[in-house]
């Protein structure tokens, strides 16, 4: 497996404003030279919305991703509200609904052969950014 897969910017902890109805678009990139299938998923259930929530890059395509924080739903103070996107070499070269949902199924996020980015967030206050103190640990231990 490539060392790296994709590419996710921006980076860091994604701010949701309300002025952009609470929604954040994230950019992902395919930097390796095979086919990537990738799959987004958050840590708790119900608040965000995702689209495309999963999907199959070519080498050095890129897509947008758009995260919405759903309405009238806060941020947990201990940071630990997230998203992740979970990607691995594609076994496929196009988009199949049925094979993808099995494929995603038998290939859960603790397979050491899936790449894994992990996003944290920051919620506004009538459009002043939230200052969140953090500690320093790297991501992969949060």
């Amino acid at each position: 497996m490539p060392s790296k897969l994709l590419k996710v910017t921006p980076l860091g902890p994604l701010t949701f404003l309300k002025e952009y109805n609470n929604a954040i678009s994230i950019s992902v990139d395919n930097i390796c030279k095979v086919p990537v299938l990738f799959r987004l998923q958050s840590t708790v259930w119900g608040k965000f919305k995702m689209h495309p929530r999963w999907g199959v890059l070519s080498p050095n395509e890129h897509t947008q991703c758009r995260i919405t924080l759903v309405g009238g739903v806060e941020l947990s103070k201990r940071d630990r509200d997230r998203v992740i996107l979970v990607c691995m070499t594609a076994p496929i070269n196009s988009v199949d609904m049925d094979f993808t949902s099995a494929f995603w199924r038998r290939n859960i996020c603790y397979d050491p052969m899936v790449e894994k980015h992990s996003m944290s967030f920051q919620q506004s206050n009538d459009g002043k950014q939230e200052t969140v103190e953090r500690r320093s640990v790297p991501t992969y231990w949060r």
